[in-house]
């Protein structure tokens, strides 16, 4: 009788030991999770928000056709940032910001705003926006005239660009690297980066891309005289903007075509390219193009001596770039006007043309010193709340470390007593 007790006696222990050792395993994994929770910054909810994915996608679109757009998204996307403490939100508005800062002449503060987020993708590990934004601060510095300083930034972009799953990060910034190596005088190094870039696209069937790195080497060709091998490289790069469906591209490929043509003497098939191009950047809406057709039609017609379709022309670029506020191109258009005024004999109306130039010019200079006096206090009231943040930041880490060592102590403890259970009941 006695044994039969002490089995039994002995198989519900064992029983109440596995319920136990099971009981200390669901614990141990709810204290890890709950470790993980606390320690672990949450990234993945302030990457996945909605805004933020939209101006990731809007940087690429704005820069290229509407930088004040871009400019307002960036205000947006950092003042709700700052808002919500997000990080890495913050860090999207400044390459945002950065971006249209450094391409609207104002350099070192965008360099400033792109080195910072360029360092924050790096640190966290994004190899796609920090390839993408060493590249675009590569370009500030390269826009800033100091293509030497570019190169590092450039070389940053393919190097961490080699660990983004997006294949294209890589060699991103070759086609940039080519043309800062051409501002150097280095024409073979340019142009053995650009045929590696062009390869890679290929082969990844970027046909826009390719279209642009052929039409890149039809003008380094046509600098070196060589006009058949730059006809050659025009050619593909419309062949492959058509296959792209980038209206641009195959604007651009034509009118690189023309200027060959026109060079050759052969008119006729250079003015039907000239006015193909116009066409087409008519169609993509992108006014700075359609600026540069326009002028393209009265510098042809001053070359042929032509002078009254000259005239018609640069008439046409000039209240074209006026109405759009396309100051450069507006004084390019005017001077061209007053050469062939001159060269006609007309001195008065020259000169009223360049009277009325320097008084619009002048107009513009004050709407612009408006416009970025209202940015920099708009910048000077994010910097502000950044410090705010900071200086909160900073008090609350030095709260937050006391209760984090209590954590520490608290976990260590508590897997402490569950490793002398354990071992106790392993002995029993």
């Amino acid at each position: 009788m006695l044994v039969i007790l002490a089995i039994m006696t002995a198989d519900k222990l064992k029983l109440v030991n596995q319920k136990l050792s099971k009981w200390f395993n669901q614990l141990k994994i709810i204290l890890l999770l709950a470790c993980m929770c606390c320690f672990l910054p949450n990234l993945y909810a302030q990457q996945s928000k909605e805004y933020v994915r939209k101006a990731i996608e809007n940087w690429n679109l704005f820069m290229r056709n509407d930088l004040n757009a871009l400019r307002d998204d960036a205000f947006r996307t950092m003042k709700r940032a700052y808002a919500e403490n997000n990080r890495f939100a913050l860090n999207v508005g400044k390459r945002n910001l950065g971006t249209y800062l450094s391409r609207t002449g104002r350099h070192e503060k965008g360099l400033n705003f792109l080195r910072e987020a360029a360092v924050f993708f790096t640190i966290i590990n994004d190899a796609e926006l920090a390839a993408e934004t060493w590249n675009e601060t590569g370009n500030a510095m390269l826009s800033r005239g100091n293509p030497k300083e570019s190169i590092t930034f450039y070389m940053r972009s393919m190097k961490i660009g080699k660990e983004s799953s997006n294949k294209t990060a890589s060699f991103l910034a070759e086609s940039n690297l080519a043309q800062a190596w051409l501002q150097l005088g280095d024409t073979l190094k340019a142009l053995a980066l650009l045929k590696h870039y062009k390869t890679q696209c290929l082969r990844l069937e970027k046909w826009e891309s390719t279209s642009n790195a052929y039409a890149l080497l039809g003008q380094i060709e046509e600098a070196r005289a060589n006009k058949a091998l730059a006809m050659e490289y025009y050619e593909k790069s419309a062949s492959y903007g058509k296959r792209s469906n980038s209206v641009l591209s195959i604007a651009q490929a034509k009118n690189n075509l023309a200027i060959v043509y026109f060079n050759q003497n052969e008119f006729d098939a250079s003015l039907k390219l000239f006015r193909d191009a116009y066409s087409l950047r008519c169609q993509s809406g992108n006014i700075r193009s359609i600026a540069e057709s326009l002028f393209n039609f009265g510098d042809f017609y001053f070359q042929l001596k032509q002078p009254k379709k000259a005239l018609s022309s640069f008439r046409r670029a000039q209240i074209f770039a006026y109405n759009k506020k396309l100051i450069i191109e507006y004084k390019d258009a005017t001077i061209a006007l007053v050469e062939v005024l001159k060269s006609e004999g007309k001195f008065l109306e020259a000169l009223t043309e360049m009277e009325l130039l320097v008084k619009r010019q002048n107009r513009f200079n004050q709407e612009v010193n408006y416009r970025f006096e209202k940015e920099n206090n708009s910048m000077i009231d994010l910097e502000r709340v950044e410090s705010s943040i900071n200086t909160d930041l900073l008090l609350n880490e030095k709260s937050n470390s006391v209760q984090n060592i209590s954590w520490i102590i608290y976990g260590v403890f508590s897997l402490l007593i569950m490793a002398m259970i354990t071992i106790a009941l392993r002995k029993n």
